[in-house]
């Protein structure tokens, strides 16, 4: 009786009034086919350069090594949560970018003036259906907010969707398990179930 188009053409009327919410040039046909035509669900690897440049790749995350070679993309909203902002940045939701392709650059500016020296974090409280790998850098930075007295700055959701990624990429060999475990350290500190909900079902993998 009805198709995904239909379904398409009503959300695209649903967020005429907001233009955040799509990329440019692109519809709801388009982000939805670009996720129900394919199987499985994209890895975004975050780097920061030299020159503050955020670069974001995307590809297949999958268990099956096989798979590495099949050249994979979504549309994918991205949001970030950085250090120079307050624990309400995580409130709003609203994409920062679209990744429409494998690669994306996004440049530091006067609302998001990223650093070597600061941590970030991608997809506000897991809105978007992907996992995250940082480069070292960020991944160190990361860890080092995680054990302080102010880890909390980063949201509950995203606390625990670090820990499952993280421990998601080493069972597929993107990062040692080693750096999986120094993560959890901050769990000692850690009161929200969440989190801990997260760490258990990973034990459990």
């Amino acid at each position: 009786a009805v198709t995904s188009d239909d379904l398409a053409k009503y959300l695209d009327e649903a967020v005429k009034e907001d233009k955040r919410m799509l990329p440019s040039n692109c519809q709801m046909r388009d982000i939805i086919n670009s996720w129900s035509k394919q199987s499985g669900y994209p890895l975004i690897s975050v780097s920061l350069s030299n020159d503050n440049k955020l670069k974001l790749t995307q590809s297949k995350f999958s268990y099956n090594t096989d798979t590495k070679s099949i050249n994979n993309t979504w549309i994918v909203p991205i949001s970030i949560g950085m250090a120079k902002k307050d624990i309400s940045q995580f409130d709003d939701t609203t994409p920062l970018a679209w990744m429409t392709s494998n690669e994306l650059t996004l440049e530091s500016r006067k609302d998001l003036n990223w650093n070597e020296y600061d941590w970030l974090i991608l997809n506000k409280q897991q809105i978007g259906f992907y996992r995250v790998n940082y480069d070292k850098k960020l991944w160190k930075l990361i860890m080092k907010k995680l054990d302080s007295d102010t880890f909390e700055q980063i949201h509950y959701m995203n606390r625990a969707q670090l820990i499952d990624d993280i421990f998601s990429l080493a069972r597929v060999g993107k990062v040692a398990y080693s750096n999986a475990f120094k993560l959890i350290l901050y769990l000692k500190q850690e009161n929200h179930i969440t989190p801990w909900l997260s760490f258990g079902n990973k034990l459990g993998m």
